[in-house]
């Protein structure tokens, strides 16, 4: 503990964060750091693209699983521009779009 507490003093005594400090203190957390993003380094572009646009399709589809009668409680009317089911749609096509897009 004492070892941490001279890191810090020397950290706030030199005004930052230094690199090395962190790399004496966090060394497991280094090696779990780089096995994370070696990981998601070796999935290809088109690979992540496909788990996002998966991932907001299931988004989309999981309101229409909720009974009517859930997705209208508390409304005054059942007009469509209150059903949320069409608005969490709308917001999952607009991120599909910008994931396709770049």
């Amino acid at each position: 503990m004492s070892a941490l507490l001279k890191i810090l003093a020397q950290t706030l005594a030199h005004g930052g964060i230094s690199v090395q400090s962190d790399q004496q203190v966090w060394p497991p957390f280094l090696k779990i750091g780089n096995l994370i993003e070696n990981t998601f380094l070796a999935i290809p572009h088109w690979g992540i693209k496909t788990i996002i646009i998966a991932f907001f399709v299931v988004l989309a589809i999981i309101p229409f699983l909720f009974p009517k009668d859930y997705i209208f409680k508390g409304a005054e009317d059942r007009k469509p521009w209150r059903d949320l089911r069409y608005w969490a749609l709308a917001a999952a096509i607009t991120e599909i779009m910008v994931y396709l897009y770049f």
